[in-house]
């Protein structure tokens, strides 16, 4: 079987937060029976589980998600990852009730425990980052909201980040300084 690894790009490519919704989105590191591995995060709001990982045809592992992209990266593309998906698939069975061999089941347990040790990012909103924002230096960028936007963006360090980017920045900015003036 052809195993297809699809790595997610960003800083946090699992993390998704609804208006309205008090946490994130459940993340996962997908498995499927066809050889196809991806990262994702659920896009039903109070859960829900596909037929197919309900009745173990694919497998689904939990990552936590302000999983840190370049860590989620560094594992899908090592060798050791690579090794244990052989592993898992050599023994896994696609009938419905998703039965395995024992070194199916230590590889798949391998990876539940890697992926419960990926590193994590810190994601700010908006409206905490620009908290200490000023009028100088935002006329020191022409008094562009977005172009204060993208350079405050650009003093997260790589293992932070600010929920929307720097659209959110900037629309936090204008709120900011708009309630200043008023």
């Amino acid at each position: 079987m052809e195993i297809r690894i699809d790595i997610p790009a960003g800083k946090a490519p699992v993390f998704c937060q609804y208006d309205g919704q008090c946490q994130p989105q459940p993340a996962y590191l997908q498995l499927n029976a066809n050889g196809y591995v991806f990262a994702y995060s659920s896009g039903d709001i109070g859960g829900g589980v596909p037929a197919s990982v309900w009745h173990g045809v694919d497998r689904r592992i939990s990552l936590r998600p302000i999983t840190a992209g370049y860590s989620l990266r560094n594992y899908m593309e090592s060798a050791e990852f690579r090794a244990l998906l052989d592993r898992y698939y050599a023994g896994a069975d696609d009938e419905w009730d998703g039965t395995a061999t024992e070194d199916a089941r230590e590889a798949l347990s391998q990876i539940e425990h890697d992926c419960e040790n990926l590193d994590c990012v810190n994601i700010f909103s908006a409206g905490d980052w620009v908290e200490y924002a000023t009028r100088d230096e935002l006329a020191q960028h022409g008094g562009d909201y977005l172009r204060y936007a993208e350079y405050l963006d650009g003093l997260c360090d790589a293992d932070q980040m600010v929920e929307g980017g720097a659209a959110a920045i900037a629309k936090a900015l204008e709120e900011k300084f708009g309630e200043e003036d008023e």
